[in-house]
């Protein structure tokens, strides 16, 4: 809910005086040099048209101006200076405009008095007018400090805070009680409503609002009317565009008047720090994806220093000594060669390891690479490795994928080359990518044996690299699938939404 910070009762120990004679020196001093420019101007246009006005009539003309004038010119600077005062001391605003208004009202009676003793009672309620102008502009005053307060505590409570966090910070410093939700949605209208704010519980966002996809460029407010059905307890919404995102900002109000001036502004102000903090987010995602990276690399190249070299060697040295054993007797090579195959079969499974673990931390092809060039390096290499022709091709229009997708794709025909290696007996592969709209999809398949699809998923015997790539396809909102029948091949299928980078 929102909290309001508990106001200290004001008390003449408040008062800071020498603001208020500042502000009395301020107000006469700015009626003797208005009231002299007007006289000078009259005095100038006359004597132009050819008629000299002497003293007399200089002082008969003060005297008019004075009584005309003088009252509309003393009450708009007393408002002027009492809501500027009252901006200013920050402290009992409203005292120091009551009391600002007694003080001038005083010494404007007192030199009235002086100068003219026969005062009449429209003079002296035209005086005593100032004392409720003084107070009424010192409580504007206070408006205008109170609502820059509520948007400095609104920025600082966004600081550092997530999407939900920022939301929730607004309703809750900004919001006026007319306010019912407050959400982010994007170019299309479509709402995040798990990380909106509402006034109650019992209070929903909408899904989407399809009146946003004209894209509005500049703080836009959609009535109730303008609305294709409508939206419970909202009779206006206040649309801003965030300059840094492709996103807008919605802000819902019961009050069918809509948004004041002074709360647009408000908004608009909260709605470029918001945008400023998503931008941040996204920085930050960007820099902490480049962190891990780097991190995945630097494991790779240690791995790959380390523990492959090392799996190497251990092969090499074991045909070495192979090639030694063979000026010892038959009775020592058939003790030793079981002893010698068990350790180069297990040194080369924990090569092929490693090496798994190198690419899958780091897959190199992707380096530089577009997507598709590195799908048909993999597959020529495999397809030479293996002599066994392999197929691809790609439609659709190719474009930059996030580093995530296209990685998984990589691992994607890895793995169902992997497996027609070891189990297929393929002929022939054939690879397909494909990009649509909102879509990328990969299609890896042989013309091997096949096998029982059902029975192998049911038995959960689907493999490890199988059910890691499902995973992580699941975890990017896509989907994997195998489809096989005995003797008649095997397709593996993956396919994952694209969102853009």
């Amino acid at each position: 809910m929102k909290t309001q910070p508990s106001q200290p009762r004001s008390t003449l120990k408040d008062i800071q005086w020498r603001w208020i004679f500042g502000a009395i020196f301020a107000v006469n001093g700015l009626i003797q040099i208005i009231m002299f420019f007007i006289i000078s101007i009259y005095v100038a246009r006359s004597s132009a048209a050819g008629n000299t006005l002497n003293q007399a009539e200089i002082l008969q003309l003060s005297d008019t101006l004075g009584l005309n004038v003088g009252p509309f010119v003393f009450m708009g600077l007393t408002f002027l200076v009492a809501m500027w005062l009252a901006i200013k001391v920050r402290v009992a605003p409203r005292l120091h405009g009551l009391v600002l208004g007694l003080v001038l009202t005083t010494f404007a009676l007192i030199t009235d008095y002086a100068l003219s003793p026969s005062l009449d009672a429209p003079e002296i309620y035209n005086t005593l007018l100032a004392i409720p102008m003084a107070w009424f502009a010192s409580y504007r005053g206070e408006k205008i400090l109170k609502n820059r307060e509520a948007v400095y505590r609104t920025s600082q409570a966004i600081s550092g805070r997530d999407r939900a966090g920022m939301l929730a910070a607004v309703g809750e410093q900004l919001a006026s009680p007319s306010i019912v939700w407050i959400g982010l949605a994007d170019k299309d209208g479509n709402l995040d409503s798990a990380s909106g704010w509402v006034s109650t519980s019992r209070q929903t966002i909408p899904l989407s609002i399809p009146a946003l996809r004209s894209q509005p460029k500049l703080a836009t407010l959609i009535k109730a009317n303008a609305l294709p059905q409508p939206i419970s307890g909202s009779h206006a919404i206040l649309a801003l565009p965030l300059s840094k995102t492709d996103e807008i900002l919605l802000i819902a109000s019961r009050n069918k008047t809509g948004f004041s001036r002074t709360e647009t502004q408000n908004y608009q102000t909260i709605a470029e720090q918001v945008s400023l903090s998503l931008e941040n987010f996204q920085l930050l995602e960007q820099a902490r994806e480049a962190g891990i990276m780097q991190e995945r690399q630097r494991l790779a190249a240690e791995i790959h220093d380390g523990l492959t070299q090392g799996f190497v060697s251990i092969v090499t040295h074991l045909e070495v000594a192979e090639a030694k054993m063979e000026s010892h007797t038959p009775e020592v090579r058939e003790d030793f060669q079981a002893l010698l195959n068990q350790v180069r079969q297990t040194a080369r499974d924990n090569l092929t390891a490693s090496r798994e673990m190198t690419w899958a931390l780091r897959p190199d092809l992707l380096e530089g690479v577009p997507l598709p060039d590195a799908l048909d390096n993999l597959a020529k290499r495999w397809s030479v490795t293996n002599h066994i022709p392999v197929n691809f091709s790609f439609s659709g229009s190719m474009r930059q994928l996030h580093p995530d997708i296209e990685t998984v794709l990589l691992r994607t025909l890895r793995e169902a080359l992997n497996n027609i290696q070891k189990h297929a007996q393929a002929e022939q592969v054939t690879a397909t990518l494909t990009y649509l709209d909102r879509l990328v999809a990969l299609d890896v398949q042989d013309d091997g044996v096949g096998f029982d699809a059902e029975r192998n998923n049911s038995d959960g015997e689907g493999g490890f690299g199988l059910k890691s790539l499902r995973e992580q396809a699941e975890r990017l909102g896509g989907e994997l699938s195998v489809e096989s029948e005995s003797g008649k091949g095997c397709t593996i299928a993956i396919s994952v939404p694209d969102h853009g980078e």
